[in-house]
């Protein structure tokens, strides 16, 4: 397994019969073998993943990864001021994650995805872009502690390791109407944040 690119998980819990595929163990996926949407039994989890616009395959340049960064605590700011609790927050090792704890079934009418549409059009831009792509139930995720290896070990986009930067204190879940808010407003539409991600010394954000 030294040679992978990624190691993975599922955000949110799967049918506990697939524990048979792997029983508590890391290995390659093979054919099939990746959880599937009706393999998924609730969305626990709201992903948002920030991730700096660059070719395919290669590793984040620092300021490339400094600029995923910055969109991150926009988002969060712009979050925390429609009153969401605080996010754990990831360092994906080349952009930034944050998961907000939600208590959805696994057809959620497209209530997340909705809201990542919302975040989207309001905070992406020419170097970051909020990735769309991640509200399907049986997502894959980064495993934290775990190195990222896109690409050659270079200087200037170096293989990282991702990691959890910040677990709030009690972590509390986004009400359904809060959801529904972001989800319906444009651009125009959604308050300025008014606040900012709390930080840690020494952490991304």
């Amino acid at each position: 397994m030294e040679s992978a690119k990624g190691w993975y998980i599922t955000l949110n819990p799967c049918r506990p019969e697939l524990m048979a595929r792997r029983s508590n163990r890391a290995d390659r996926a093979g054919k099939g073998d990746s959880t599937k949407d009706n393999e998924i039994v609730a969305r626990c989890w709201l992903p948002i993943d920030f991730d700096a616009i660059r070719p395919t395959g290669i590793s984040a340049t620092d300021e490339e990864r400094t600029a995923a960064i910055e969109s991150a605590k926009l988002v969060a700011a712009y979050l925390d001021s429609c009153d969401w609790p605080k996010p754990i927050v990831g360092d994906s090792g080349n952009g930034v994650h944050l998961l907000y704890r939600i208590e959805l079934g696994v057809d959620d009418g497209g209530l997340v995805h909705n809201v990542l549409k919302a975040l989207d059009a309001r905070f992406s831009n020419e170097r970051v872009k909020v990735d769309t792509s991640v509200g399907n139930p049986a997502r894959i995720w980064k495993f934290y502690g775990t190195p990222v290896c896109k690409g050659e070990d270079m200087q200037d986009r170096p293989h990282r390791m991702a990691r959890i930067v910040l677990i709030p204190d009690e972590i509390q879940v986004v009400p359904l109407s809060a959801l529904e808010e972001v989800a319906r407003q444009t651009s125009s539409e959604a308050p300025k944040p008014k606040r900012t991600i709390h930080q840690v010394p020494g952490d991304p954000l």
